[in-house]
């Protein structure tokens, strides 16, 4: 079918990350080494306090966030993680707001300074944008963060829409995300193709309302069966050139 509007995931779909990025994914290898930027900062922020703690409270308070999230998958803003990481510390009294505030915005900086946007990624992004309604939707804590990034790289002004969960109050897979990106598209499900490389997240999640997806399988994972799959199936979001090339139907 042909389509009228394609909405992106955006990390590790359009944006890619360097291992050094210090990211929320806290069960990666990389993370630890990866947080090491923010090691001085918390020294100072927090003395007396170890910086392999800080980390371990970090780890609890992300694993608290994410067992909360089902069914309505409410976002929780990053420096409340921070927080939260501040009480396991014993240290929620007076200027624990301000710390959260401040670890998370270094947290933030660091990960701007290692994202990536590949040139051909780039390329897509100009091929499709003259043809469709692009927009992007991401699950991210900080949304600040996400429009910097889009900036950064200056690709801002190729999305009709920008949808964070950060401003949202919700996350995918939560039907209500998808629906409203499809309201602001001013666009039905069937007319729309959703892309990302989370299976439950984005796969599902599309599916929930309707919309057709194209899965970013990276690591070359076996699908979940039974239940809802991806129209199409790819290793690197460029691979959607090969459906959505000039010229070729969708």
């Amino acid at each position: 079918m042909a389509y009228k509007a394609i909405i992106f995931d955006l990390f590790r779909t359009v944006i890619l990350l360097s291992p050094e990025a210090p990211t929320m994914r806290v069960t990666e290898p990389s993370w630890r080494p990866a947080m090491a930027a923010l090691r001085g900062p918390v020294e100072q922020a927090l003395p007396g306090v170890p910086f392999d703690r800080f980390l371990d409270a970090l780890v609890a308070a992300t694993a608290e966030i994410v067992r909360e999230r089902p069914p309505e998958y409410y976002e929780v803003p990053l420096r409340e993680r921070y927080r939260r990481a501040l009480v396991r510390l014993g240290r929620d009294g007076s200027g624990a707001e301000a710390i959260s505030e401040h670890l998370s915005l270094l947290q933030m900086q660091q990960l701007v300074m290692h994202s990536a946007l590949p040139p051909a990624h780039l390329t897509l992004l100009h091929t499709l944008a003259p043809r469709y309604r692009l927009g992007v939707l991401s699950n991210f804590d900080h949304a600040p963060t996400v429009r910097r990034i889009l900036s950064r790289h200056g690709i801002s002004n190729l999305f009709t829409v920008t949808l964070i969960s950060d401003e949202f109050g919700r996350r995918k897979p939560h039907p209500s995300i998808f629906r409203e990106a499809l309201r602001r598209l001013d666009t039905a499900a069937g007319d729309t193709l959703y892309i990302g490389d989370s299976f439950v997240e984005d796969v599902q999640g599309a599916a929930a309302v309707g919309m057709d997806s194209a899965w970013i399988n990276h690591a070359a994972a076996v699908a979940p069966a039974p239940g809802p799959q991806p129209r199409y199936v790819f290793t690197t979001v460029t691979d959607v050139g090969t459906v959505l090339a000039p010229g070729q139907p969708a």
